[in-house]
C-alpha cells in the first residue's frame, strides 16, 4: 500500500500538470482568435466614421475603396485563424474555431455589402444592395453573441475565464 501512495500521487500530479498545460493551451488559443479582433477595432473604428461621411457626401467611389479595404483586413484574420492548428488535448477547440471564423465572415460580409451598394449607379439597385446591407448588420449581431456563448463555453469546459464583454 505504501509504495501505491508514491505512485498514485506521482499520477495525480502529472494528471494535474496536463489539465494545466491543456487550460494554458486553449487560453492561448482563444487568446490569439481575440487578438485578430482586438487588431481589427482600431480600423473598424476608423473605417466607419470614414463611410458614414462619405456615403454622406454621395463619394461612392472612395466609399468602395473604403469597404474593400476593410474587407481585405477581415480576410487577414480570417486566414490567420483558418491557419491555426487545434492544440492537442483542449475540448471544443474546432467548434470554437468554426464559431470564429462565422463571426469573421459575417464581419467581412459587412463591408462587402457596403462595397456592393456603393457601386450601385442606379437608384433602385442602391436600395436593392441597401436592403441587403441593412440585412447583412441585423444578422451580424446574433453572430455576435454566438461568438461570445461560444467563448465562455470553450473557456468553461477548459478551466480558464474570459472577461465578460458586457463590462
Amino acid at each position: 500500500m505504501q509504495r501505491i501512495l508514491p505512485f498514485a500521487a506521482l499520477l495525480l500530479s502529472i494528471f494535474l500538470i496536463s489539465c494545466a498545460d491543456n487550460s494554458k493551451k486553449a487560453f492561448e488559443f482563444s487568446e490569439t482568435i481575440t487578438q485578430q479582433e482586438q487588431r481589427l477595432i482600431p480600423k473598424i473604428e476608423t473605417a466607419e466614421a470614414t463611410l458614414g461621411h462619405l456615403f454622406e457626401t454621395g463619394n461612392n467611389d472612395s466609399a468602395r475603396i473604403v469597404s474593400d479595404n476593410m474587407a481585405a483586413e477581415v480576410q487577414r484574420s480570417i486566414d490567420t485563424i483558418q491557419g491555426m492548428s487545434l492544440p492537442g488535448g483542449i475540448k471544443g477547440g474546432a467548434e470554437f474555431k468554426q464559431e470564429s471564423l462565422k463571426y469573421f465572415e459575417g464581419l467581412k460580409a459587412v463591408y462587402t455589402g457596403y462595397s456592393k451598394v456603393s457601386a450601385q449607379t442606379d437608384t433602385a439597385a442602391y436600395r436593392v444592395e441597401a436592403e441587403k446591407l441593412l440585412q447583412t448588420v441585423a444578422d451580424k449581431e446574433k453572430l455576435v453573441q454566438d461568438i461570445v456563448t461560444a467563448q465562455q463555453k470553450f473557456a468553461k469546459d477548459n478551466g480558464f475565464k474570459v472577461a465578460d464583454p458586457k463590462n
